[in-house]
């Protein structure tokens, strides 16, 4: 009984924001006739295309998908001919039936904002699908068929009510863009025991991404327990190493993203679906370049893990393979946890502009404000550095040096908490600007 007064009030609320939803859309378009208003209005956008080539058979409109139930058919919905598929539950998944594609373009597109999540799927052996990961919402579900060659074959739309319970699935992901083009997600084979296995033993494993072309990334990938300085022996190391053969005479962007619970880093399993998770993402910005070089770079960062609250310590590490006067770079970080209600605990993002990009790692302890830079394997190379933190004591104030030429060993500790020092060394006399900008007041 309960049941049934549950899914009696959800189909009210559904049907009283269809009425809401088509009610805002007709005024609009009564008010403005023009192509932006047709398009955010949700009954004449295109009904669904169905075709012989590519169908999308999951969800099918309809049918409320609650979870992993069975299909629960919704004959309101059907004899008011809103052809819509009802979907609740912690991802969009779509499924197609297709022929022999190279690869397929998924995109959700959200009533009245018209903002657009897309993905692609290259793997068609398995079938061209794809799980989605949206906020709540009304969407047109789209998928888009390619050749070999890229150009488009077939399309089919769907529309889609989803609501979205719970937060996404844990795992890795690998996001690139190539010339300011689309942002391409794709997840990688490791769920909560490989990455498990991967902390306990250090190793390393390789995959394959696409950046320009399918597959023209080698990605070399560790997450390991370590220690850095000297009362630092609780800390996560993410490596994250690229080597591509893509066009680096373009902009291209590649970073990783991970995410599962917080317990799993000192070993421990998760206990439920609300355990506090960790998310953290490390990569990189390649300004396009005359001779197309670096095309491999290797990053690390590093994290503490006593406390969820305070990580104590963040160290990001960047080594280009190969070093051209004109190569510009900007590196950045992200970490973020988050408690068993969903609220954030703690949030820091670091950014590097590199120009041009050097062997450099920063440390940095959050509860003192303190900054460590330690130049590497760059010597007799000029170069300008641009480091940013948003979150905590460091938030929006910007740390610049210009070093002409890099000696073989130089280091800078800036500390603003304590003893409030600038402290710096060096194994030869060199020339260097360092400057900090604040946009906090307009000062410091």
């Amino acid at each position: 009984m309960k049941k049934l007064i549950v899914l009696s009030i959800f189909f009210c609320m559904l049907l009283s924001t269809f009425a809401t939803g088509f009610a805002i859309a007709s005024v609009d378009i009564e008010n403005n006739h023009n192509e932006k208003d047709l398009k955010t209005d949700f009954s004449n956008l295109p009904e669904a295309q169905f075709s012989d080539q590519i169908k999308i058979i999951y969800p099918e409109p309809g049918y409320l998908y609650l979870y992993q139930l069975n299909p629960i058919q919704m004959p309101i919905v059907t004899n008011l001919n809103l052809g819509i598929a009802v979907v609740i539950g912690r991802t969009l998944t779509v499924e197609t039936m297709e022929n022999d594609f190279y690869y397929a373009k998924f995109v959700a597109t959200k009533m009245f904002t018209e903002m657009e999540i897309i993905r692609y799927d290259y793997q068609d052996v398995d079938g061209l699908n794809m799980d989605m990961d949206i906020s709540s919402g009304f969407y047109f579900v789209s998928v888009y068929a390619y050749d070999e060659s890229g150009q488009e074959v077939d399309s089919d739309t769907i529309k889609v009510f989803y609501i979205r319970t719970g937060r996404s699935d844990f795992g890795v992901w690998i996001n690139t863009r190539f010339d300011n083009g689309e942002l391409i997600t794709a997840p990688l084979e490791i769920g909560l025991s490989e990455f498990h296995s991967m902390l306990e033993t250090g190793e390393t494993k390789d995959f394959k991404a696409s950046i320009q072309n399918q597959d023209d990334t080698t990605v070399q990938l560790r997450f390991t327990r370590t220690k850095i300085l000297e009362t630092q022996e609780n800390v996560i190391e993410t490596r994250f190493n690229i080597d591509t053969s893509c066009d680096t005479t373009r902009d291209y962007e590649t970073n990783l993203e991970v995410r599962f619970p917080f317990i799993t880093l000192d070993g421990g399993q998760p206990s439920d679906d609300n355990d506090p998770y960790f998310s953290a993402r490390v990569g990189y910005l390649s300004t396009g370049l005359p001779e197309g070089n670096p095309n491999g770079v290797n990053t690390s960062f590093y994290f503490g893990r006593d406390s969820i609250e305070d990580p104590a310590v963040f160290r990001m590490k960047l080594t280009p393979n190969s070093l051209d006067s004109s190569s510009q770079l900007t590196y950045y970080t992200d970490y973020l946890t988050v408690d068993e209600l969903g609220n954030e605990l703690f949030q820091r993002r670091f950014s590097v502009e590199f120009a041009p990009a050097t062997d450099l790692t920063i440390t940095t302890i959050p509860r003192e404000a303190k900054v460590q830079y330690d130049f590497g394997e760059s010597e007799g190379v000029s170069t300008s550095i641009a480091f940013r933190a948003e979150g905590g004591l460091f938030d929006d104030i910007i740390q610049r040096f210009s070093v002409d030429p890099l000696p073989s060993y130089m280091a800078f500790d800036l500390t603003i908490i304590g003893s409030r020092e600038f402290l710096y060394e060096s194994d030869q006399t060199y020339d260097v600007r360092y400057s900090i900008d604040s946009e906090q007041n307009g000062n410091l």
